[in-house]
């Protein structure tokens, strides 16, 4: 009685239930992966597809429930998955573990794209959409100069053609043409 006080409904308790129970099969999950990695010793490919399968349903309960989280709540979640990635890819490279930084700061580039349009359809923003493309390719170049990190400067590289042909093939604009003088 007390939470479904705290709460106000019964729709939104059911709602912080819903989240609940998706967080602790996401830290299950991980969780999982250390006892039969270095528990059980099992090979590293059987653990990543073991709990990469995993992954996969956690994620359909997170996208399920992703309506009910309040709209601060996801921009501090997209924005600390964001900070997580970017350091923990800063601490593998200045322990020379370069090829784990690398794809940390590749994955730090997608999530940076990720939350660029999840923050868009979060607060409505109807804008010119090649514009976001344009900004994660700025945002990936300076992760790839920042991080010196050459994954990073492939997807800038990638981005920008990406950005490149949205503007010409699906606005029939050429926005770089003078380039090419």
């Amino acid at each position: 009685v007390m939470a479904l006080v705290a709460f106000g409904s019964s729709s939104e308790l059911a709602s912080a239930y819903g989240i609940a129970v998706t967080i602790d099969m996401l830290i299950t999950t991980v969780m999982t992966f250390f006892v039969i990695r270095y528990g059980w010793k099992l090979p590293l490919a059987l653990c990543v597809a073991a709990t990469g399968f995993f992954f996969l349903v956690d994620f359909t309960f997170f996208a399920a429930n992703w309506g009910l989280i309040p709209k601060l709540v996801k921009v501090a979640m997209l924005f600390g998955a964001l900070g997580a990635c970017y350091g923990a890819a800063a601490i593998c490279f200045a322990r020379r573990l370069d090829m784990v930084g690398q794809g940390l700061a590749l994955l730090g580039v997608i999530l940076f794209g990720a939350n660029i349009f999840l923050i868009a359809q979060i607060y409505h923003i109807d804008a010119h959409y090649p514009n976001g493309v344009l900004v994660w390719s700025l945002g990936a170049l300076a992760t790839a100069g920042l991080a010196r990190a050459q994954l990073a400067l492939v997807a800038a590289i990638a981005l920008t053609m990406l950005w490149s042909g949205m503007e010409m093939f699906a606005f029939d604009r050429a926005p770089h043409g003078w380039f090419f003088i």
